[in-house]
């Protein structure tokens, strides 16, 4: 997207093989670029060197922050630096933006996602029956525009599953629309994980998990928890079986392990950074599914109050 539009309008264009936060704001101050895109991860990650004057010199204006939830005092602490940061909101089925706040919004509606572009209509609908709701309730964010795709490629059942009953994008995202239409994100239906912009699937993690110490875990549950450096990291409640012994530690070394080789169970994402072993219980509905965002605010409220600290697997702490 910050590609083409380059090339679309003549801009010079510096491109990394690979991210370095310090390198990045070197790359910045010496070909004095004046915008960038990035998650709020890579902006964290870049704040030490935004802030040494030897080695930034303010040459940003403006830039875009997406792929997470974007947190106020990050984009505040960008806007003080003189870079009028502006957070999107869209995903691919919607070609890939709707919603964007402008420089013009006051600083309180920066931290939202901002309005929806011009053509395109952001709704705010009942999951179940599809029923607009009114501004200040919690649904699900359902876009209509032309930027909406037509459909998945031959995908029919897919692509039915994503439609609204009037014709909408249902994006799995839980949202809530203002009085004056900005858009704030609250939560997902589709549960997914988004840690550093990279998108993480529980129940595929939990599959992996256990298909492999099936004999070991009754259960595994994994959720995504905020954190200040990528947005949310995993943690993983288990229940082992009887008369097994399992320490968070020992689990967190065994999904590591997982993470090696050449064909690896898990990605180094997956690996969860908090385990909760036979300590915390895992919420159900009356049909025992799991209730992952009763549990993801129980596991937060346990790790700001009792200041848990990520686990770091062993072979890690060398």
């Amino acid at each position: 997207f910050g590609i083409l539009s380059a090339w679309y309008t003549g801009i010079p264009l510096a491109i990394m093989a690979k991210f370095g936060p310090k390198k990045a704001v070197e790359q910045m101050a010496r070909n004095n670029l004046t915008v960038t895109y990035g998650t709020p991860t890579q902006f964290r990650k870049m704040m030490p060197y935004f802030d040494d004057p030897d080695i930034y010199n303010r040459c940003l204006r403006t830039g875009i922050m997406a792929g997470e939830p974007c947190p106020p005092k990050l984009i505040k602490k960008m806007m003080e630096l003189g870079c009028d940061i502006r957070v999107i909101y869209g995903l691919t089925e919607a070609s890939p933006g709707t919603n964007c706040t402008r420089s013009s919004d006051p600083i309180e509606k920066k931290s939202t996602v901002g309005k929806a572009y011009r053509g395109s209509v952001s709704h705010i609908e009942d999951p179940v029956d599809g029923a607009a709701l009114p501004p200040g309730e919690e649904g699900e964010v359902v876009i209509y525009g032309p930027g909406v795709m037509m459909g998945y490629y031959n995908e029919p059942n897919k692509t039915a599953a994503v439609t609204s009953p009037y014709g909408g994008l249902r994006t799995g995202d839980i949202g809530i629309l203002d009085e004056e239409g900005y858009l704030v994100i609250s939560g997902r239906i589709k549960n997914i994980v988004i840690r550093g912009g990279n998108n993480l699937y529980p129940i595929l993690i939990e599959s992996r998990m256990m298909q492999f110490v099936v004999d070991k875990i009754e259960t595994v549950a994994i959720v995504g928890v905020k954190d200040e450096m990528y947005g949310e990291e995993i943690a993983a409640v288990v229940k082992t079986r009887e008369g097994v012994s399992m320490t968070p530690q020992g689990f967190i070394d065994w999904c590591f392990e997982q993470s090696q080789g050449e064909h690896p169970l898990l990605s180094h994402e997956e690996v969860p950074r908090y385990a909760f072993v036979n300590d915390v219980e895992i919420p159900v509905s009356g049909r025992n599914k799991v209730l992952k965002r009763v549990l993801k605010g129980k596991l937060e409220d346990i790790i700001k109050t009792k200041n848990l600290q990520k686990i770091k697997p062993t072979a890690l702490q060398k």
